[in-house]
């Protein structure tokens, strides 16, 4: 078992490559295509340094910074190959492009044998009522997103809080139910 300081180390270094993206991308000019290029490069090469380290220590992946990460890492991808129409997309939708990552990956997580919240009852009930209650949360929050785009707040800040916070109650009660069942 992890202790509890090494264990919000480590989620703050796993949430690391979005404030690196934010931060950089509040530099550049964002009306130039090619300047979104240095900070879809550098936060995924950090999204994958770091992934790439908690996969090889056998530490879970957060599942909400996981499709932050994969949004991060196909924003690169689109810019290197060209994919004019996946980086128009992700300017049109905004915050909203992130959360429908997070809303890709809990979605199949409902097949992985871990689930969406590490680790999985012995209660398949419970799970699922839990998982579509997040999987709801994360759908609401991707909506907000895309109702008040140009409102910071309410579609991007909320909306984040809001799944963050979540994700964190859910896993937190499912840790501790299982716990109480080991």
């Amino acid at each position: 078992m992890i202790k509890r300081s090494h264990s919000f180390l480590l989620n703050l270094i796993e949430i690391l490559p979005l404030p690196v993206f934010l931060v950089y991308a509040e530099v550049i000019n964002k009306g130039i295509s090619e300047q979104w290029l240095g900070p879809y490069l550098l936060s995924s090469a950090f999204a994958l340094i770091i992934s790439a380290y908690l996969i090889k220590e056998k530490i879970a992946l957060n599942r909400v910074i996981l499709g932050i990460n994969l949004y991060l890492c196909s924003g690169a991808i689109g810019l290197l190959f060209g994919f004019a129409w996946l980086n128009r997309f992700y300017g049109e939708v905004e915050a909203a492009g992130m959360l429908f990552w997070v809303l890709g990956v809990c979605l199949i997580t409902l097949f992985h044998a871990k689930g969406l919240f590490l680790p999985r009852h012995s209660t398949p009930k419970l799970m699922n009522r839990e998982t579509t209650a997040f999987i709801g949360i994360v759908l609401i929050a991707c909506l907000i997103s895309m109702l008040f785009q140009g409102n910071r707040l309410m579609s991007e800040i909320i909306p984040f809080i809001f799944v963050f916070t979540s994700y964190n109650i859910f896993r937190s009660k499912s840790i501790k139910k299982a716990s109480n069942e080991g």
